[in-house]
């Protein structure tokens, strides 16, 4: 079993679009995907049926994952999760605002606020 937004069970939906989030940024901000994914454990692990053996195993092979980035990534172990999500999605909610204050409509617009919205509410694995 892969760990993949593709692949996460239906009874994980909650974890899903923190996973396609993960996936988007794990090229060019591996650092960002870690939390989101971090995140998407911290749900799924609070929310999962624990008779699910499909979410269950889904959850160990995403735990292993991270684990696994953890080793390879020394930026994991010196950064402030909170303030490197809260950065990254204040960064995109002000040029989506921005974008739609100057009359720009599109789709990109709600994309963005779309993505802040996910990063300040991983924000919440850190309290």
């Amino acid at each position: 079993m892969s760990v993949s937004a593709a692949s996460c069970p239906a009874g994980l939906n909650k974890v899903k679009p923190f996973l396609i989030k993960a996936e988007e940024f794990q090229a060019k901000q591996p650092l960002i995907s870690y939390y989101l994914k971090t995140y998407a454990a911290h749900v799924g692990l609070k929310n999962r049926n624990p008779t699910d053996k499909e979410a269950t195993g889904f959850l160990m092979k995403l735990l292993e994952l991270l684990e696994s980035e953890k080793g390879t990534n020394p930026d994991i172990a010196q950064a402030d999760g909170r303030t490197v999500l809260t950065k990254v999605a204040l960064m995109l909610f002000v040029k989506a605002d921005d974008l739609e204050r100057s009359g720009q409509v599109s789709d990109m617009i709600v994309k963005l606020f779309y993505t802040a919205t996910l990063l300040f509410e991983a924000t919440q694995q850190f309290v």
